[in-house]
């Protein structure tokens, strides 16, 4: 491995992860070799063997980037560091590997783009499911487990997007048929320093899009600054001619006066099944898939896993996994989904500079108990002092789900959804959420014997 500065190189990749290694595949593959740098010499070591041509550095400095044209920025790379407003002073222009792919997409080719502080993988897999029983081929991506780039090597019709704020922050040549914001709300501040830059972030989709799709009942969805393209909203109550909404009993999915979809027929009939199902409705009309498809898809559709998704029914006892519930807003709404007094909670993990106040009223109003763990324990735990709603540190989730269960009765919930990200004790919220799953099944096989 050959430790150079940039000097003639033009194009530097910083991370050597899932987006980054995609990347630099991507630049090699057309006859760019890149300077990769990570500070990880074990990343650096397993590009490079991958890509000789390559060259590599492990110091990410003002010196190390001389010459610099543009720096592909990895998503977990924060930019706000002194060393990025120096480069950004020298005129090397930060991007996205989602520029990569949008430099390089097929002539004629379709992108619908997604993001949104919750429900974004729900909304973008739907999508693709949509595409294919409309009998399109769609390719799925971004911010999941397949990098944008990499969608390039697979033919499609449509490439759907899943774009986190971190991905946007640098995004400038993406041009979507359709682009959509399902929701904002406070996350990453840690990164973003504030909720108006985490929004600004959120709305670059916008940008170039042929049509915006936003939420009605969240503003901060809604376009900054007036837009020359078609505008369509979804939300509760009853839609402007165009837009989605409910009929005036709830129990129906319209589209201006029109029904649609009986809620009912939703295999997930609550506020956040519903606006998922609105938003795909939204995304898929403005981009001419058959409707009768689409609705196939929206009455079979069963939650993600980790998402609100049930584990098991124990004795008349609910056991939900919302794992993926990584901020206080997506708690919200797994708790506005379920009755008053019935829930024990399971909550807690890593902080990410959220305030977790906006909790409290919901959680004195739905929790029968409260069980937390994780560095954020304390902090989640005295939103209850004073309500006489029992609370309890736990250790791991095992002690969490025995504990919940042994106090639960007939017709309680205990639901998984932490508000917190959950690096402290788990790699990521999938592990977090299979550890829920294999306490869950260990108390089911006890009580089967």
């Amino acid at each position: 491995m050959r430790e150079v500065l940039a000097r003639d190189v033009g194009c530097a990749v910083l991370g050597a992860g899932v987006s980054g290694s995609a990347a630099v595949r991507h630049l090699c593959a057309r006859g760019r070799a890149p300077l990769v740098v990570d500070e990880n010499p074990e990343a650096l070591e397993a590009i490079a063997r991958s890509h000789p041509e390559i060259t590599c550095g492990s110091e990410l400095s003002v010196d190390t980037l001389a010459g610099i044209g543009e720096l592909v920025v990895s998503p977990g790379v924060d930019t706000e560091r002194p060393v990025f407003r120096e480069l950004r002073d020298r005129g090397v222009r930060l991007i996205s590997e989602v520029d990569l792919f949008a430099r390089s997409l097929p002539e004629g080719a379709r992108v619908a783009a997604v993001t949104g502080t919750n429900g974004k993988s729900t909304v973008t897999e739907m999508l693709h499911r949509c595409t294919a029983e409309s009998g399109q081929r769609s390719a799925l991506g971004g911010n999941l487990e397949t990098a944008a780039v990499e969608l390039l090597e697979r033919p499609a019709d449509l490439y759907i997007l899943e774009l986190s704020s971190f991905q946007l922050q640098h995004v400038h040549s993406l041009r979507p048929q359709v682009a959509c914001v399902l929701n904002v709300t406070a996350d990453h501040l840690d990164r973003h320093g504030s909720l108006e830059r985490y929004r600004n972030a959120k709305h670059r989709i916008y940008q170039n899009a042929g049509c915006a799709v936003s939420n009605r009942d969240d503003i901060l969805t809604q376009p900054l600054l007036p837009l020359s393209v078609r505008q369509v909203t979804f939300g509760r109550g009853i839609p402007d001619p165009g837009h989605w909404g409910l009929d005036l009993e709830d129990e129906h999915i319209c589209l201006g006066f029109e029904p649609i979809l009986a809620r009912t027929d939703l295999k997930q009939d609550s506020p956040i099944g519903c606006a998922n199902a609105m938003a795909v409705l939204a995304l898929a009309d403005a981009l001419g898939l058959d409707r009768g498809a689409v609705l196939r898809v929206l009455g079979s559709f069963e939650p993600l896993p980790y998402r609100f998704a049930r584990t098991a029914r124990i004795g008349g006892i609910d056991f939900i996994n919302d794992s993926k519930a990584t901020n206080p807003a997506a708690t919200q709404m797994a708790l506005g989904a379920l009755p008053d007094g019935r829930v024990r909670l399971i909550c807690g993990g890593a902080g990410k500079g959220l305030d977790y106040r906006m909790l409290r009223p919901l959680l004195s109003a739905k929790l029968a108990q409260m069980l937390a763990l994780g560095e954020q324990a304390a902090a989640l735990m005295g939103l209850l002092e004073g309500t006489g709603i029992p609370v309890q540190r736990c250790t791991d989730m095992h002690q969490a789900v025995r504990t919940a269960a042994a106090s639960a009765a007939p017709g309680d919930t205990v639901l998984l959804s932490p508000a917190c990200s959950s690096f402290d004790q788990y790699a990521g919220y999938a592990e977090r959420g299979a550890a829920f799953d294999a306490a869950v099944k260990a108390l089911a096989g006890e009580q089967a014997r």
